[in-house]
């Protein structure tokens, strides 16, 4: 079985869990007048996920979810940059891809009594940790510290010509950090932004812990 196959029926059963414990929750206690899972491949490879709407505003929300660091708790969240896409040609990553729909991030830390992806399945999910946040404000914050699109796209063309891979740390900044995976370990050799879960707090609209039992908020 491909890690692609792997990967959408993990996230499929993520969302089976999520859309039980967490969106028809989020119907009846938050003033949404319509909450749903996006089926359509097209809107989905669009950066939608879940559509939430209310009276005065629509949201496109994309989930994105640790589901390879499933009870790592990890101290932090990957953004992607640039990627090599299937044609071995040079993409945009999703972070600063302003053609697709996302209008917010839900960023999942999960924890389960399985993480073999292969064999998971929706009950086995105990606690998700996530955080609702807006790609805006990401870039925003990314901006605020000298980093524009600009200079992070010329970073990492500046890495993919040349020797350094993992972890790249930046001169006096110690809140995000480049990650460069190499071929060995991921075909689309990513370039992400590692930014750190205490900053993502703060920049987070919403911070939920949700279980089977109830849906705690933490922001």
């Amino acid at each position: 079985m491909s890690r692609k196959v792997i990967d959408m029926g993990a996230e499929q059963e993520l969302a089976k869990f999520l859309d039980v414990y967490f969106y028809d929750w989020l119907l009846k206690n938050y003033k949404f007048t319509y909450v749903k899972r996006n089926k359509d491949k097209q809107l989905q490879i669009q950066g939608v996920d879940v559509i939430l709407e209310s009276k005065d505003c629509n949201y496109n929300i994309d989930e994105k979810a640790q589901l390879y660091y499933i009870n790592k708790s990890l101290p932090t969240f990957a953004f992607e940059v640039d990627f090599i896409n299937r044609n071995n040609e040079l993409a945009q990553g999703w972070l600063f891809n302003n053609d697709l729909l996302t209008d917010y991030y839900f960023l999942i830390w999960p924890n389960a009594t399985q993480n073999d992806l292969s064999k998971i399945k929706a009950e086995d999910f105990t606690t998700l940790d996530c955080l609702m946040i807006s790609k805006k404000k990401i870039q925003s914050y990314l901006q605020s510290k000298g980093w524009s699109n600009k200079r992070i796209f010329e970073k990492a063309r500046e890495l993919r010509n040349g020797t350094s891979s993992g972890k790249i740390s930046i001169q006096g900044e110690n809140d995000f950090y480049f990650y460069f995976s190499e071929s060995k370990y991921y075909s689309e050799q990513p370039i992400n932004i590692i930014i750190r879960k205490n900053v993502l707090i703060y920049l987070a609209d919403q911070h939920y812990n949700i279980t089977k039992s109830q849906v705690i908020v933490m922001k």
